[in-house]
């Protein structure tokens, strides 16, 4: 009985290492990460309890030794009372079994938490999208730094624009 109970609490563990993954994401990640560890708290003190029965069937079992020294010489009767006890360990490994899916279940909330931070990385993907467009921006203001540095064509085409002047004023503020 304390080896099956020993895996139930190995099984709590691997559910402890897939939050530690979870709380590398994000930030909101983490708001609910706390929730889980919630739940974690209880499923520790559901373990508890299991170990208090274990320690009533060590107690169970030292009584059978005692009414076996006491009766060595009805031997017949003896054999027909340590079946009766055999019935009553399974009975405790039918419970042990019980924890067994409750663990599981604490698996699948596992998943859907891995869904909630699919969604987060595609958001990241939108504002990698909004960086690019930046880039663009910039490079369109170089040019235009680049056209001002030219001056010696606006020397060459200064007569030009010696003409086109009072067009220049009425579109002004269409060009801002």
């Amino acid at each position: 009985m304390q080896l099956n109970t020993t895996s139930v609490q190995l099984n709590t563990t691997s559910v402890q290492l897939n939050t530690t993954s979870l709380s590398l994401n994000t930030t909101s990640v983490q708001l609910n990460t706390t929730s889980v560890q919630l739940n974690t708290t209880s499923l520790s003190l559901n373990t508890t309890s299991v170990q208090l029965n274990t320690t009533s069937v060590q107690l169970n079992k030292t009584c059978v030794q005692l009414n076996t020294t006491s009766k060595q010489i009805k031997t017949t009767s003896l054999q027909l009372n340590t079946t009766s006890v055999q019935i009553n360990t399974t009975s405790v490994q039918l419970n042990t079994t019980s924890l067994q899916l409750n663990t599981t279940s604490v698996q699948f909330h596992t998943t859907s938490l891995k869904l909630n931070t699919t969604s987060v990385q595609l958001n990241t993907t939108s504002l990698k999208l909004n960086t690019s467009l930046q880039i663009i921006t910039t490079s369109l203001q170089l040019n235009t730094t680049s056209l001002q540095l030219n001056k010696s064509l606006q020397k060459l085409i200064q007569p030009v624009c010696n003409l086109i002047q009072p067009v220049c004023s009425i579109i002004q503020p269409v060009c801002k």
